[in-house]
């Protein structure tokens, strides 16, 4: 019987929910959950695959197990959650705690954290990239289908410590710190009993890409809806982002092959990215943002911090565009990183072109 750690370590839908789009922080796990093959797979079940494996050490590790280590590290993680305060949970408040001695074998947490960090961002919390471990160590090791949930926001610092039972406990006080975290009797049993168990398997989600024809309406398209037909009952499906339409936003656009990010010997990273803001909408203030990982002592994770920057005029254009740069100095711990370009519309409302990942920026920017 599976442990019903994995359903306290699961919080927001993603594969049942029809969110409306886009939505930042769901789309980006959904993407690093679900996508797991194919040329944008995303790579996280390398780290459990196959489910008895150690992988990530690269030649493997006979004794280790990863699906385990993964679990254990949310177990170790939610379990110090109070009910009835309504505090912990699977906040990655673990990553300050590994050194205590209810937290013994503090490599393998960190091993987690470490492998995790590949996935972390911006948009995906380090305590949602927990649940997403322990969604990716049981479905590769065929257990059940689960529930995948996100919008989690990651603890600032420890949480308090004696809430994981530990082996010496007495069963009274092993009752006692489960009910506190708020499971039961039977609930422990099966936790303790039942914890590391499965071999392994694929996904069971299944996507497609389609092209849009280059030339739709002299004047563009503000959203589009996505019909499909079933080919043998002829039956038609017609998606419509709950009745908002798919948005297609052009009021700001990243310029890709103008963008760049240079490589200098005193390790700085002298990032520019050029962005094309649309004539005539009363547009201002174009600027950049930029996500730093900031190292933070006693923890593998580094928090993140948005830093903005003006961009200047480059010059106007012909089709209805003016184009401006800006640029920022990455430190070294920061190289791969994400980047935004944005302008402020009438009423305060925000356009945005984001999430530019920096590992795809060319090392020279090109002219027009």
């Amino acid at each position: 019987m599976l442990p019903r750690l994995v359903l306290l370590s699961l919080a927001v839908k993603l594969a049942a929910a029809d969110w409306t789009w886009p939505n930042p922080v769901l789309d980006e796990i959904e993407d690093i959950t679900q996508v797991q093959g194919g040329v944008f797979r995303n790579g996280v079940l390398d780290g459990v695959s196959p489910c008895g494996a150690f992988p990530q050490s690269g030649t493997g590790d006979p004794s280790r197990q990863a699906s385990s280590e993964w679990l254990r590290t949310a177990f170790h993680d939610a379990i110090t959650h109070n009910a009835e305060a309504g505090t912990g949970g699977v906040d990655a408040s673990l990553i300050w705690e590994t050194d205590r001695s209810e937290n013994l074998g503090g490599r393998s947490f960190n091993d987690t954290f470490g492998f995790m960090l590949n996935f972390y961002n911006i948009r995906a919390s380090m305590s949602d990239l927990i649940a997403l471990a322990t969604y990716t160590a049981v479905r590769t090791c065929r257990g059940p289908p689960l529930v995948m949930r996100a919008g989690r926001i990651d603890a600032t610092e420890p949480g308090p410590e004696g809430g994981v039972p530990e082996p010496k406990d007495n069963i009274n006080k092993l009752l006692s710190k489960f009910a506190n975290a708020g499971f039961n009797k039977t609930d422990m049993i099966q936790m303790v009993a039942c914890g590391h168990r499965g071999i392994g398997s694929g996904f069971e989600a299944v996507f497609w890409f389609y092209e849009i024809p280059s030339v739709i309406l002299p004047n563009g398209i503000s959203h589009f809806n996505v019909s499909l037909t079933n080919t043998t009952t002829g039956a038609e499906t017609t998606y419509d982002n709950n009745g908002h339409g798919y948005p297609v936003q052009d009021n700001v656009i990243f310029q890709a092959a103008q963008s760049c990010h240079i490589f200098d010997p005193n390790a700085n990273g002298n990032l520019t990215l050029t962005a094309a803001v649309r004539d005539g909408l009363n547009l201002t203030n174009p600027s950049l943002n930029v996500v730093l990982k900031n190292p933070r002592a006693n923890s593998v994770v580094p928090a993140l911090t948005v830093e903005t920057a003006p961009m200047k005029l480059l010059r106007s254009t012909e089709f209805g565009y003016t184009l401006y740069s800006g640029s920022y100095s990455l430190p070294i711990n920061s190289w791969s990183t994400t980047a935004d370009v944005w302008v402020e519309g009438p009423d305060g409302v925000k356009y945005e072109d984001g999430f530019k990942r920096t590992s795809a920026f060319n090392e020279e920017c090109g002219t027009f």
